[in-house]
């Protein structure tokens, strides 16, 4: 009897043992389960926060492609006005001013940093990631240079010489000339009107050309991406 009874004591905390693994097992999947689903929830959160970064880039680039399309109109009044040799009017006073207008891209990259320090493991597609960091370093890192370059050149070329050109170079007002004829048969800054229209050709090239299309093709990945999930 005593044998019987404890071939059933030890059936019967096998059997507990059992119980309590399967529940500790179950507990961890359940756990795993969580996780995984917030972690699904985040990523979610960082891609659709990534497509609206780009819609905002869109919208930004529109308009700094509509003021640079300004500036470069008021370039080539003042230079068709000089070459055909017509007479001062205030009229061109706006466009003095306007001449000298730079809109920046500032792509905004917060988003991309956000999931770049998550990890961009979790997104599947190699290329994908490769895209995303080009577009939101890679460029950034150019336009950043371009930037500077023309910074440069503004400060150390072009406003020390229109300085003595104009009554003001503010820059957000109208700038009146000292001398209309005299700026008129001035070369310096006839060449400064001309560089002012090929440097926003050139960036106004390069967006069209390069950042504009990787947005449109990251956008689209993106809500593939998005949709896959």
């Amino acid at each position: 009897m005593e044998k019987n009874k404890t071939g059933k004591y030890l059936k019967y905390a096998i059997g507990e043992i059992v119980l309590v693994v399967i529940g500790i097992l179950i507990a961890l999947s359940i756990n795993n389960w969580n996780q995984e689903g917030k972690a699904h929830k985040f990523e979610n959160k960082l891609l659709t926060e990534l497509r609206q970064t780009i819609i905002y880039d869109y919208s930004s680039i529109e308009r700094i492609l509509e003021g640079n399309q300004v500036s470069k109109i008021s370039c080539q009044t003042i230079l068709t006005h000089f070459e055909n040799k017509l007479p001062y009017h205030d009229s061109l006073n706006q466009h003095f001013w306007k001449a000298n207008w730079w809109w920046q891209l500032n792509l905004r990259h917060t988003a991309f940093e956000n999931a770049k320090s998550y990890g961009l493991h979790f997104i599947k597609d190699d290329s994908l990631r490769s895209l995303l960091t080009h577009v939101y370093e890679n460029n950034v890192e150019y336009m950043d240079d371009q930037d500077g370059r023309f910074a440069l050149y503004q400060y150390n070329v072009v406003e020390p010489y229109i300085i003595n050109l104009f009554e003001s170079t503010n820059l957000h007002s109208e700038m009146i000339p000292l001398d209309y004829d005299m700026l008129r048969i001035d070369q310096k800054y006839r060449t400064i009107l001309k560089t002012n229209i090929g440097n926003r050709k050139f960036f106004e090239s390069y967006v069209l050309s390069n950042i504009l299309p990787e947005l449109q093709e990251l956008d689209r990945r993106l809500l593939e991406e998005i949709d896959s999930r």
